[in-house]
């Protein structure tokens, strides 16, 4: 079940996301502890999204501390509908 739009192109690399997701799950920021991975492209010039195993999408934490509409969370109802 899909809880997050994903929008790589808004990516900025801030990393936010993987700040907050490792300082919840892990108890520290550490981005290469995050459960979201944000990488550069093979060109340098734009971010990509993904997400290990052990990511709780259900959780949102990331989505909720987006700031530039990268990772949008959506209602339950909405992620039932695609």
């Amino acid at each position: 079940m899909t809880v997050m739009r994903v929008t790589p192109e808004n990516c900025t690399g801030c990393l936010q996301c993987q700040m907050v997701c490792s300082l919840t799950y892990h108890g520290r920021v550490n981005p290469e502890e995050a459960h979201i991975l944000i990488e550069r492209d093979a060109a340098g010039y734009r971010f990509l999204v993904g997400f290990t195993a052990e990511c709780r999408k259900g959780c949102r934490l990331c989505a909720n501390h987006c700031s530039y509409g990268c990772l949008v969370p959506l209602h339950k109802e909405v992620a039932a509908n695609g």
